[in-house]
Formats: C-alpha cells, structure tokens, sequence
C-alpha cells in the first residue's frame, strides 16, 4: 500500500503502485475537506491516524484485499478522504456550511427521502477516471460529533464481495 498522507497545502504520495497510480483520484477527493468546518486550523487536524477523541481528517490509498478470501474476489479497496468534527450549531447550517463549498468545488448534492434528510448528506461528482465519488456527512453517534467520508472506486479492479 502507498502511504499518503495529506497536509493543508497538498499531498504527496510514495512511489509504489497502486489502485491510485500516482495519487490522482485521491488529488480528486482531498479539495472536499476545505469543506469542512475548522479546516485549515487546529481545530481539524490531519492526521495519519483517525481517533475517537478528537477531530481529524486522514486519507487512506486502496489496498489489495479479498473481502471473502477467495482469489477470483480480490482487488483494490476504495479511495478514501474520512474526517470527524464537531459542529454545535444547527444542522440546516451545517448543510449549508458545507454544501456551497462542495458546489464550488464541482460536486452536486444528492436527494435524499425526508428521514435521512434530517441526519444525512450526501454529494457526487464524477471524477477525470470517468467513475464517480460520493462524499457522505452524518451525524456520529456521539453528541455534537459530524463524520464526513468520501469514497470513489480504485483504477483496476475492484475488489468484490464487500
């Protein structure tokens, strides 16, 4: 696996291959933690490792896995950007906070029904690899704590069963 750590100005990936050759789907997702409430100060931090007890942003390159352990299902994880933070205001401006942003940044909000509407996010784009990626914002199970995940497929072969 390459090991990719991003910070607040760019990223920089290691030069092994993987199921994001050169880092370009996940140069892709990185711009949607400027999103994000704090972002750019102390209070969202990136970190290599996510933690229960504080707020992050972290990344993670796709890995060779096998979800069912037979080889025909083996291939690439997918590409992701996760963060946790805290918000104290009202979700509604949560959702705005974050959806003119990801607006600006090309993404388009996803419809969802009236129940998850009150809890839940959602935004796709559709990436230069011609797949698309979602980014997901919802609230945690602990008060006050929102988790913000986006996700696109690797290039290659997906690994399936999952």
């Amino acid at each position: 696996m390459a090991a990719l750590f991003c910070g607040t100005a760019t990223c920089a990936s290691a030069a092994t291959p993987s199921g994001d050759s050169g880092g370009r789907v996940l140069h892709q997702l990185t711009p949607t933690a400027r999103a994000l409430p704090g972002y750019g100060t102390v209070a969202l931090p990136w970190s290599k490792q996510p933690t229960m007890n504080r707020a992050f942003i972290t990344t993670y390159e796709p890995k060779q896995e096998s979800c069912s352990g037979m080889p025909r299902s083996r291939g690439w994880s997918q590409v992701v950007l996760q963060s946790s933070f805290i918000w104290r205001n009202t979700t509604s401006a949560l959702f705005t906070h974050v959806g003119s942003r990801m607006a600006g940044l090309g993404w388009h909000r996803v419809h969802l029904n009236a129940a998850a509407a009150t809890h839940e996010a959602m935004w796709s784009t559709t990436l230069t690899t011609g797949n698309k990626a979602v980014a997901q914002l919802s609230t945690a199970p602990y008060k006050n704590w929102w988790e913000f995940v986006v996700t696109a497929p690797p290039v290659g072969k997906a690994v399936l069963g999952c």
